[in-house]
């Protein structure tokens, strides 16, 4: 029989695990889990449970409520009883993240961890708590506590979803434009995030003070957004969208350059969904150089890198004034999620 006529208990069960989650930088790793979930879905191979992801109700209820979450995670693991168990952390503390993963690994003996971020803290324990856990990263090795620093760590890519973020005709292109109270003409540069000090928004209004061209910034409605940084942004001429966007990749497709101003390592996962996201709508994209990005895609068609403020003026002013063909989507053909999904899974299958 065919891949289609597998019950639900023949099926290798695969557990996605993280927190409720309420922090800024978090809501990367919330739809890094999702989207990851969704690409062992495809095809009928694998039962998937994705625990946590949510959006958490309130920052309140202290240690009780965390207690309880734990327990409650450890509990509906039991019940899974998963072939696969694979945890996502939704804060950077290590300590922690491994007494959870001690606590919800049951008799699950194929277990990965994947940190979309450098954590804090120490863990001296580590050694026994990870021995024979498939360990992923999206930051500097040198980032992780010396306790933690083993050459079994591997680099793990986010992954884009290339059929919802695709390129435009031109005809569609102006059509969005004007939707969103542009004229055809514009020149547009964009970029998207919270509106908070770690994202160095300073540096997007020297952008709009220095280009000839619009400058927006999309932030949504978040609750952690800060009003004052819309205020300085909108008067340094920065047209900002603080409303939801049912499509962000719209935004995308009305751009003639994306900009990802972040240094800071704890304001985004170390593989930015959005970098990927505009290079897979073919929008080129002037960027710091975080995370791993540099290391996974460097010298690739449709991203320039920079280093101060001054340089990061100049590559966006350049991209934005060249009427050129891009070739940046066919580097974001690289990261479907199916992929990202097959660098577990090989990691898994070695012996």
């Amino acid at each position: 029989m065919g891949r289609a006529s597998k019950t639900q208990n023949e099926l290798k069960r695969i557990a996605i695990v993280s927190e409720p989650i309420n922090l800024t930088p978090m809501e990367g790793i919330r739809k890094f889990g999702i989207e990851l979930s969704k690409a062992f879905e495809i095809g009928n191979e694998f039962a998937v449970s994705r625990i946590g992801f949510s959006e958490a109700n309130s920052k309140k209820g202290g240690k009780l409520s965390k207690i309880n979450e734990i327990i409650g995670c450890r509990r509906r693991l039991k019940d899974i009883d998963p072939d696969v168990m694979i945890y996502i952390p939704s804060s950077p503390r290590i300590m922690m993240n491994l007494l959870k993963f001690y606590l919800w690994k049951g008799k699950s003996k194929n277990r990965v961890l994947i940190l979309l971020q450098p954590p804090k803290g120490t863990a001296p324990f580590a050694s026994r708590i990870l021995k024979g856990v498939k360990l992923f990263r999206q930051f500097d090795l040198s980032m992780l506590p010396q306790s933690l620093q083993y050459e079994t760590w591997r680099i793990i890519p986010s992954g884009v979803n290339t059929e919802d973020f695709k390129p435009v005709s031109k005809d569609e292109k102006n059509r969005l434009r004007i939707q969103f109270g542009f004229a055809p003409s514009d020149r547009i540069a964009v970029s998207v995030g919270h509106l908070t000090e770690g994202r160095n928004l300073d540096l997007v209004m020297k952008i709009a003070k220095s280009i000839d061209a619009k400058t927006v910034f999309v932030c949504g409605e978040f609750q952690w957004n800060d009003p004052e940084i819309k205020e300085r942004l909108r008067a340094s001429g920065v047209i900002v969208f603080d409303k939801y966007l049912e499509k962000i990749q719209d935004i995308y497709s009305i751009s003639d350059c994306y900009i990802f101003p972040t240094r800071y390592s704890g304001s985004a996962i170390g593989m930015p969904l959005s970098i990927l996201e505009a290079l897979s709508c073919n929008i080129p994209v002037v960027s710091t150089k975080f995370g791993v990005v540099q290391e996974i895609i460097d010298r690739a068609v449709g991203i320039s890198f920079f280093d101060d403020d001054e340089k990061a003026i100049e590559l966006v002013r350049k991209t934005i004034s060249e009427a050129r063909n891009n070739d940046a989507r066919e580097m974001a053909l690289n990261y479907s999620w199916d992929k990202v999904m097959s660098v577990i899974m090989s990691e898994l299958n070695r012996h």
